[in-house]
């Protein structure tokens, strides 16, 4: 079985919505379909819908109806987050010129849950919202019109300031731990030059981590990047303890533009929590720091009894 665990950030399709409505990342408002004698209809989430239907939006309290232009969604203000269930994520917009702040898709995303919320902000806005389920999450801002799909990152280049000796563009998460909590993400780093789009580990089993079984291969895709080292840690261990390297990751082609990286996981490994280091050729690097562990799949399947 091949898991595919996606870090998608890359070429995202563009969404077309009201302020204040966020929607998934595949809908396409170009899906509609109107003829002389056709009825409306309207894509969303792969399916087909007619003309009157209608979806939650992502926020939580706007609603999208199928019409003659398409998807239109209400504009409504959201209650106060204390009287709803999750939390809320906000900060701050720029854009990777000075002083100019144009229309961006800002997403958080939780990794382990396979979880993705998004905001539409328009040309001029300094600033966004999420409203948000519980948990741990990562957020990223993409321009609206952006052919590369470059993004900015809340993460460790925003808070040393994005000076020139500040090489740490590792992502960082925040977490609602409990209904109203509110927490603030600015993602502006738009220093980094390469990304990672996904994560593929054969074989894998999913459960509420990443499990990734010794003698599997390990597989990156990439864009720009010039290195990706794997690293792990035993489990549990303190927070502190530091990373060991389990090798470099071999690059071996390209697919649909992306680079392939690959490092088999050596056999006799025990559990072990693993991250991954890229460095692009600025010698900037990002640390996707607990990815996963590494179990021996008997401790995963243990004899009847045991």
């Amino acid at each position: 079985m091949k898991l595919h665990w996606k870090i998608v950030f890359l070429a995202a399709p563009l969404l077309l919505l009201g302020a204040g409505c966020a929607l998934p990342r595949n809908f396409f408002p170009n899906g509609r379909t109107i003829g002389v004698n056709a009825s409306v209809s309207c894509d969303y989430l792969g399916k087909t819908y007619s003309k009157g239907a209608s979806h939650e939006a992502e926020d939580g309290c706007n609603s999208c109806t199928c019409g003659d232009t398409g998807w239109t969604c209400t504009k409504n203000k959201c209650t106060d987050v204390s009287n709803t269930t999750g939390g809320v994520i906000r900060g701050t917009l720029t854009g990777p010129k000075p002083g100019q702040v144009p229309a961006q898709r800002v997403c958080a995303e939780n990794y382990l849950a396979n979880s993705q919320r998004c905001v539409i902000t328009t040309t001029g806005d300094t600033t966004y919202e999420l409203h948000m389920p519980l948990g741990r999450w990562w957020v990223s801002s993409t321009l609206t019109e952006a052919p590369d799909g470059k993004a900015a990152w809340w993460s460790e280049a925003v808070k040393c300031g994005e000076g020139p000796k500040c090489l740490d563009h590792s992502l960082t998460a925040v977490t609602l731990e409990k209904d109203g909590d509110v927490a603030t993400a600015d993602p502006q780093d738009w220093g980094m030059r390469g990304s990672v789009n996904s994560f593929d580990i054969i074989p894998s089993k999913r459960m509420d981590v990443l499990f990734y079984y010794p003698e599997s291969v390990f597989e990156a895709r990439t864009i720009d990047i010039n290195s990706v080292e794997v690293l792990d840690k035993p489990f549990p261990s303190d927070d502190n303890a530091p990373y060991q390297s389990l090798g470099n990751a071999t690059m071996t082609g390209t697919e649909n533009g992306l680079q392939v990286w690959q490092l088999p996981i050596p056999a006799g490994l025990e559990a072990k929590d693993v991250t991954v280091k890229v460095v692009d050729g600025d010698g900037a690097f990002q640390v996707w720091r607990s990815i996963g562990w590494i179990r021996a799949e008997a401790t995963l399947h243990p004899e009847p009894g045991s």
